[in-house]
């Protein structure tokens, strides 16, 4: 079995790019990693396919012509996405001002859809079919699911992210600093020349993104899956994007910079349970906002984990 990335079947050792195999070799998780990737699909199965059809929730990643790498967030109700073995059909698009788009056919994109209240997530990779009007045209190239850590339950509006507007800054502001101290959900955007983008999603308690400037942002990493398909991107290719939503009044921060990893972070970082850090040098800050003069927010579902 090939992809279309040229790689071979679930499990094998070419489901990995060198930054991959680098960070992996680096922390000590080779074989784990590919004990792991046994899970990996190129076409989705009947699970998958049943879960995408009632996500709520979806990230997309791509790049734009400039190269920066961007993450964007869409919201609606069950039919956001539709998937069949090989394809995927995202029936919605991101606004026609969102930097993350659009994308011709054959360009690389990722997705995770993501369900806060059952707390799961699904990752898929893969290639642009089309981009109009009607939605998203998606050919799988890898697939699989994330465990549900860090996932903060909320339950989000479909409506939320509808009729804003955006702006863009060359810094973070203070108000972008004070919305990213509440954030406990993030998305991140990667990409690797070769084999494509990819869309992944980060939690944790309040502040767990840390702003060490208006140009500067420290993400951490906490011990996962062991593929360190983030990392691995970012090592290689240290293009990166983030999407930070205020699940509570639909205002969203794009973020595009460019990463370092730190594998030996300091104490501070250490002991709040992180293993390593992502230094984000920011570039670029897109504010979209619909300008409420309230919150529009329904109260969060108890953490299972709390």
């Amino acid at each position: 079995m090939t992809t279309p990335a040229g790689r071979q079947g679930p499990g094998d050792s070419e489901w990995f790019h060198a930054g991959e195999r680098a960070i992996q070799k680096l922390v000590g998780v080779r074989e784990e990693a590919d004990r792991v990737a046994a899970g990996f699909q190129s076409r989705l199965g009947p699970v998958a396919q049943a879960f995408l059809a009632t996500a709520r929730c979806v990230a997309l990643a791509a790049t734009d012509p400039a190269g920066r790498c961007w993450a964007s967030l869409l919201l609606g109700s069950p039919g956001l996405l539709r998937a069949s073995a090989g394809q995927v059909h995202i029936t919605a698009l991101p606004d026609s001002d969102d930097p993350i788009g659009p994308h011709a056919p054959g360009d690389r994109i990722g997705l995770i859809a993501l369900d806060f209240a059952r707390r799961r997530r699904y990752r898929v990779n893969g290639t642009v079919l089309s981009w109009e009007p009607s939605g998203i045209g998606l050919a799988v190239d890898r697939a699989y699911a994330n465990c549900p850590r860090h996932i903060r339950p909320w339950l989000v509006e479909p409506d939320l992210l509808a009729g804003r507007i955006r702006r863009s800054y060359p810094e973070l502001a203070p108000h972008h600093i004070r919305l990213i101290g509440s954030a406990e959900t993030l998305f991140v955007a990667s990409s690797h020349p070769v084999q494509g983008h990819d869309a992944s999603h980060r939690g944790g308690p309040a502040g767990f993104l840390r702003v060490l400037s208006p140009h500067c942002l420290a993400l951490p990493d906490y011990s996962g899956n062991a593929m360190f398909n983030t990392l691995g991107n970012l090592y290689a290719h240290p293009r990166v994007g983030l999407v930070v939503p205020d699940l509570r009044n639909g205002r969203t921060l794009q973020i595009t910079g460019r990463a370092t990893i730190d594998l030996t972070p300091p104490a501070v970082d250490r002991d709040r349970g992180s293993e390593r850090v992502v230094h984000i040098a920011v570039e670029e800050v897109v504010e979209a906002s619909q300008g409420l003069s309230r919150p529009r927010w329904e109260k969060p579902l108890p953490d299972p984990l709390s």
